[in-house]
């Protein structure tokens, strides 16, 4: 995998919900139907890759298991001609697609977690609390499941996710308190132990 750079728009061509049932909206929030599993599939690990570069090998083995290379790689390569004429009307610079590999164009598409990470990092306690009241107990791209390597991709990814945003919210936490706004360092931590409480525990990082 690899990073991709490239200059960033200046507003999203799109949005993304990560938490829970997978969604892609457009920039004035209508949501862009993908009937397709896989291709929806396939937007969702771009999504949560963030600008990270997927090689396509790894893509078709992950969506198309048990099939053969060559037929999973035609497979990926339909999918991705059907996803690109979908969301052309919307934005034309969504994807990034290489002969090796596969990303989301930085800046295109903004994510509900990736959101929620950056008013933590600005220290917008007030619009994180919202945002982590608005994300529940909901985890990471729900329902999807392609079997046990997508799984597991999934739970590692999902697993990095949530340790992020925990060390940002304690960050949060100790930033307020050290500024003495103990009612929004309370509100953050009520907020935060409710979703973990209700939450799965994120899973042990990969070793």
């Amino acid at each position: 995998m690899e990073q991709v750079g490239a200059s960033c728009p200046s507003q999203p061509a799109a949005y993304a919900s990560l938490f829970g049932t997978f969604q892609f909206r457009t920039a004035d929030h209508n949501e862009i139907a993908i009937t397709n599993r896989r291709a929806r599939a396939l937007l969702g690990i771009l999504c949560l890759a963030g600008n990270e570069a997927i090689e396509r090998d790894f893509l078709s083995k992950l969506l198309w298991p048990g099939r053969f290379e060559a037929h999973a790689r035609a497979s990926l390569r339909q999918c991705l001609l059907d996803l690109g004429k979908l969301l052309a009307p919307h934005g034309p610079e969504i994807l990034n697609v290489s002969r090796n590999s596969v990303a989301l164009r930085p800046g295109a598409v903004q994510t509900d977690l990736a959101a929620l990470e950056g008013a933590l990092a600005n220290g917008d306690c007030i619009a994180a609390i919202e945002r982590i009241d608005a994300i529940g107990t909901k985890s990471i791209l729900d329902q999807m499941d392609f079997g046990p390597a997508f799984k597991q991709w999934l739970a590692q990814r999902s697993g990095d996710a949530e340790r992020r945003l925990r060390a940002a919210v304690e960050a949060g936490i100790a930033t307020l308190n050290r500024a003495g706004d103990h009612e929004t360092s309370a509100r953050l931590r009520e907020a935060w132990t409710a979703r973990r409480l209700e939450a799965a525990p994120a899973p042990p990082a990969a070793a």
